[in-house]
């Protein structure tokens, strides 16, 4: 009876280490048809990006920031960047090589980090390292900006018709 079970054992061994040899050959299979559609993936993309200029993250769009000065805004289309700040009109380049935005006889390092420009600060009095930039739909922020000043106005109204009904009960 005990050769009978060893045969079993044998048996189901055998059978496991068949199973696993053909999972790993599949796995390695696919593995190597992927790695090699990636990097032809990535020929392709620098043949493409050699031919157009076009910036290399995808970084095309409007992006956003609600700072001290008012809202900063930065459009980006290809390698050319149009900056609003302080009320002051930019044109900037990307160079999207050594990841840096030139504007204004200034060289500032950027990254990105889902939907989001982080900008590094040139400013040595500032105690914020980098300035983050959210990307939005430019229609839609021109929207917002329309409607909180609107309501900034109508606050403002209100407290002058309350400040001047409340000298005329004195």
């Amino acid at each position: 009876m005990e050769k009978k079970s060893n045969g079993k054992v044998i048996f189901i061994t055998a059978l496991i280490s068949v199973i696993s040899v053909l999972v790993l050959v599949v796995g390695i299979f696919f593995a190597v048809r992927i790695v090699s559609s990636v990097n032809s993936a990535r020929t392709v993309s620098s043949v493409n990006s050699a031919k157009t200029v076009t910036s290399e993250n995808n970084l095309d769009g409007y992006y956003e920031n609600d700072s001290f000065w008012g809202r900063t805004n930065i459009e980006i289309k290809g390698n050319e960047a149009i900056i609003m700040w302080k009320g002051s009109k930019y044109v900037g380049e990307l160079d999207p090589k050594t990841k840096t935005i030139e504007f204004d006889d200034k060289k500032l390092k950027y990254q990105v980090k889902v939907g989001r420009l982080v900008i590094e600060n040139d400013d040595k009095k500032s105690s914020t390292k980098d300035v983050i930039f959210e990307k939005k739909d430019k229609e839609e922020a021109e929207r917002e900006r329309k409607k909180q000043e609107e309501k900034e106005e109508q606050e403002e109204k209100e407290e002058e018709s309350k400040s001047s009904s409340s000298s005329s009960d004195d």
